[in-house]
């Protein structure tokens, strides 16, 4: 350890709640302030111990254990900008935030991304350390609009968290698809994984994880199908990158979709909107938070025949 490395240590109990889990996930349950990445990192580069032994990121937590670690450098200062006009507020007390996210707005900072962002919009009313990602539970799409749920706290975000770990969230959405998607009511479970030629794109494939999604035909237009969508996991670009893979990519996904709509208007971005959002909140009550389809969005439904 040189002089401008720090020496963060922790006892594990006999009744620890980490005992038996792995310690890349301890490590970003202690110390939340540096992400899973860094703590990853960290691992790699031997910076990690478990009493006297150098650990790896499989190794699990045991009783009365002591884990030492060097802290990681935080290579990027995360500025959280807040946009002009705030999003609107559905829902609020103590432990919760829940917000309709406007398309155009980034859910948090990253690296290559630093401009104003739904994190940064509410971070004078969090109290979160984390300093990319201050409550967030969850994430859309920067051009996807509708219901997101934010956590006031730690020990709400971690309350929530596990919801959406354990699939008990019942999040409901709205899109338009290219083309008369057959059969009109069908459950996908096609495995997504992230693109070895484009990383910044997922595809379908049986070495990705499970990823499950639920469509209905709620109306038939000339040239497209609305559907509403049920998503059970929540894989990055997920219902974008499974109705692509079909042939019927969403309305305005320039990313995604190989189809020219040259006989249909063209949208003012990608149909994807998130509906509705039931979960239950740190106070027990189990509630269901709607957002209505956007402006932009049905004024564009109102072209089509």
């Amino acid at each position: 350890m040189t002089s401008i490395e720090r020496q963060i240590t922790t006892s594990i109990t006999s009744d620890s709640p980490y005992i038996g889990k792995r310690i890349d996930y301890v490590l970003t349950q202690l110390w939340p302030t540096y992400s899973r990445a860094m703590w990853a990192q960290a691992l790699l580069d031997n910076q990690v111990k478990i009493d006297d032994k150098i650990a790896k990121k499989s190794d699990k937590i045991t009783a009365n254990c002591r884990i030492i670690a060097i802290e990681p450098t935080i290579e990027h200062q995360y500025v959280l900008f807040a946009p002009k006009t705030l999003p609107e507020v559905l829902f609020e007390d103590k432990d919760v935030i829940v917000i309709i996210k406007p398309a155009g707005l980034i859910t948090h900072p990253t690296p290559q991304n630093s401009s104003p962002s739904v994190a940064g919009a509410f971070a004078s009313r969090i109290n979160d350390p984390d300093p990319q990602r201050p409550g967030i539970v969850h994430r859309l799409d920067k051009d996807t609009s509708g219901v997101m749920i934010l956590a006031r706290n730690q020990k709400s975000k971690k309350f929530l968290q596990q919801q959406f770990k354990d699939r008990e969230v019942h999040k409901v959405y709205t899109s338009l698809v290219s083309g008369h998607i057959q059969p009109n009511h069908a459950r996908l479970e096609l495995p997504l994984g992230r693109s070895i030629r484009n990383p910044q794109k997922m595809i379908v494939t049986q070495s990705g994880k499970a990823a499950s999604t639920e469509y209905k035909v709620v109306k038939e237009y000339t040239e497209c199908d609305l559907l509403e969508i049920i998503l059970y996991t929540g894989r990055t670009h997920q219902i974008r990158v499974q109705l692509a893979y079909l042939g019927h990519p969403v309305v305005g996904d320039e990313v995604y979709s190989q189809v020219a709509n040259t006989s249909i208007p063209k949208p003012p971005r990608q149909f994807l909107h998130a509906s509705s959002l039931t979960i239950t909140l740190p106070s027990g009550d189990k509630q269901t938070f709607r957002a209505p389809l956007t402006q932009d969005l049905q004024n564009y439904l109102n072209q089509l025949v």
